[in-house]
């Protein structure tokens, strides 16, 4: 069994863009209180107090401390209509200008977030809020492709940085410095593809993704997060509708207006599509249940055409763990599905179970090194030649957050990862990829330019290019069978995060026996290691004060490293520290964090030898 580490995995979600605004750990000041009217309304640079009257100045700290709130939260969507609010009446104040700058960058529109990050830090509010503002600066160009400018404010970001304390942050950065380099040989070199938006009768300003097209193309399936969501849930976590699965059919050559797929499949929780069987009648997709775990669920088409109330999948593809992405053969006969589950090479990982003969599904067998990296890999798209395989991930060489890629398999190796290339790929996520039988259009989901206000459904046409144009086969260049085989073991760098993590229940700071099951993985490799030395990490969730939940995350770490030391672990190799909410959500939380953020995880503090080397 294979451990990972997994630099990203304090990415948000729930992206972000997709990516986390980072705290900087390196700085003394203490978050700017939304009670704290004084510091708030009145930043260092500059002491002008609220215009108007009294009864205006009371109106403005009331809408200032409601936008704090939002924004010390990570409601960012909330706090940004506030914080413009604001600045129309206060122009001159510039930590409203610099928030501005961050929800901007937490939301879908990059120049905006760059324009006003620079104004903000040109008249000094570098200083006025725990968010580095060089960070804010390499995560702005990042995002807009001005990859020089993004790696030497990145560089600038980790000289910040404590080398000893803050490794996971370093290693993080590291990363965000190896995507920039990778966007600037893929920018150089585009593809000769058209990347067109799809119009109002499928996308909303809400976020429209996963989309699914059916074997002839008629049917095109998708997740939405709009606000006519079943039960009209609203996720204050997420500060989301809850997703529900949406329907649209070709008509000539016009999308009809997206309808809810049925009453029966849609509830007051999530559901997403996931593939479709190839004669339209099966539809796979990921749905939670009562807002928590997500499995992978079935649903058939009845012979009046009505979707019927999903089944979960058996157990041997479901786990306690999370499973948000799947895809079905042509002939039924293999899924290829995502799972962050313990065995993997840590984040997601693509997997693949056989049917059997008794109709059960076999025992899901990992990709390999060729396909998954320490980082998250999901979303798979089998074609039906069922040797193609199409995916995203946050590793290989990726430009900025998950791109799409694809792999061959050929005399029972996939091939390496190919990035399919700009502009199909950005800097911000491409989460999942379909494509029509004839592979002459394909449709996914993307953050651009031209979005709506969050993600939307995009079609691909390839017209004379050919998309085998960018998928050449290497499989010569793996050098093993990784059709089935078991992850094997790669360096532990200091930084990294191990996979195991332990997962706590609501408000609770006690280890349940799932966690405890994951603390003595650690514990065991810790014992065959004695030379490792760990950070353990508590997290909390969005609700509550913030001192209230610094308070439960560092008695979640606490909790474990006393645990730890009973199982015989010296005191001295463990370290233990927890982060409040600044750290809510990773990548694979984009849509489901409340359960992500009430963990406890471990980071290597130190280098050590054992453990087989590898280029992933």
């Amino acid at each position: 069994m294979k451990l990972i580490a997994n630099s990203t995995r304090l990415l948000s979600p729930f992206l972000l863009f997709f990516f986390s605004i980072h705290f900087s750990q390196g700085q003394t000041e203490q978050p700017v209180s939304a009670t704290d009217t004084s510091q708030s309304q009145q930043p260092a640079s500059t002491s002008k107090t609220a215009p108007g009257t009294k009864e205006e100045k009371e109106d403005i700290e009331d809408l200032s401390n409601s936008a704090d709130e939002f924004y010390a939260a990570g409601l960012y969507k909330n706090a940004l209509h506030l914080y413009l609010d604001l600045e129309k009446q206060w122009p001159e104040n510039v930590l409203f200008k610099f928030r501005i700058g961050v929800c901007y960058l937490k939301t879908a529109n990059r120049q905006k977030a760059l324009e006003y990050i620079k104004r903000a830090t040109e008249l000094g509010v570098e200083n006025e809020d725990l968010i580095d503002a060089n960070y804010c600066f390499a995560r702005a160009y990042h995002l807009n492709n001005e990859f020089d400018e993004a790696i030497k404010y990145y560089k600038i970001y980790i000289q910040k940085l404590h080398k000893e304390k803050d490794v996971k942050e370093i290693a993080t950065i590291e990363h965000f410095i190896h995507m920039c380099d990778n966007g600037k040989k893929l920018v150089a070199h585009p593809v000769n593809v058209k990347v067109q938006h799809l119009d109002g009768n499928i996308n909303s300003s809400f976020a429209d993704l996963y989309p699914v097209i059916s074997g002839d193309g008629s049917s095109l399936f998708f997740a939405s997060r709009r606000h006519t969501s079943t039960g009209g849930k609203y996720d204050k976590v997420t500060n989301e509708y809850n997703e529900d699965i949406f329907i649209s059919s070709l008509k000539d050559t016009s999308w009809t207006i997206a309808t809810s797929i049925s009453k029966n499949t849609n509830s007051i929780y999530d559901e997403a599509p996931l593939s479709i069987s190839a004669d339209g009648k099966k539809l796979y997709l990921y749905k939670s249940e009562k807002g928590a775990s997500y499995d992978i669920w079935s649903s058939n088409l009845s012979n009046d055409n009505v979707w019927i109330a999903p089944e979960k999948l058996k157990h041997v593809l479901n786990s306690a763990d999370f499973e948000t992405g799947c895809s079905i053969s042509a002939d039924g006969q293999r899924i290829y599905f995502c799972s962050d589950r313990h065995e993997g090479y840590g984040g997601m990982d693509i997997y693949c179970s056989k049917l059997l003969p008794d109709g059960n599904w076999g025992a899901p067998i990992n990709l390999g090194p060729s396909i998954n990296t320490r980082f998250n890999d999901e979303c798979p798209h089998i074609l039906s030649d069922g040797r193609t395989l199409y995916f995203s991930s946050m590793g290989h060489n990726s430009m900025g957050g998950l791109d799409l890629f694809v792999s061959k398999l050929n005399g029972g190796k996939w091939s390496m990862a190919q990035n399919l290339g700009y502009p199909i790929n950005t800097s911000a996520d491409e989460g999942s990829i379909t494509f029509t039988a004839d592979m002459k259009y394909a449709y996914y989901s993307a953050v651009r330019e031209d979005s709506y206000g969050d993600e939307d459904i995009y079609k691909i046409s390839f017209g004379d290019y050919h998309i085998e144009d960018i998928t050449p086969l290497v499989a010569e260049k793996t050098g093993h069978d990784t059709s089935t085989a078991a992850p094997s073991p790669i360096l532990l760098h200091k930084g990294d995060i191990l996979y195991y993590k332990a997962y706590f229940d609501f408000h609770s700071t006690a280890l349940n026996d799932h966690a405890k099951e994951k603390v003595l993985k650690v514990v065991e490799m810790m014992k065959k290691y004695p030379n490792m030395t760990l950070l353990v990490c508590g997290h909390a969730g969005a609700l509550g004060s913030e001192g209230a939940q610094l308070k439960i995350s560092e008695e979640r770490a606490k909790s474990v490293v006393d645990f730890m030391v009973a199982a015989g672990i010296g005191p001295d190799r463990l370290t233990s520290k927890g982060y409040g909410k600044a750290h809510l959500v990773d990548a694979t939380t984009n849509r489901h964090g409340s359960l992500k953020s009430r963990s406890v995880e471990f980071v290597i503090l130190n280098d050590f030898n054992g453990i087989a080397s590898s280029t992933h």
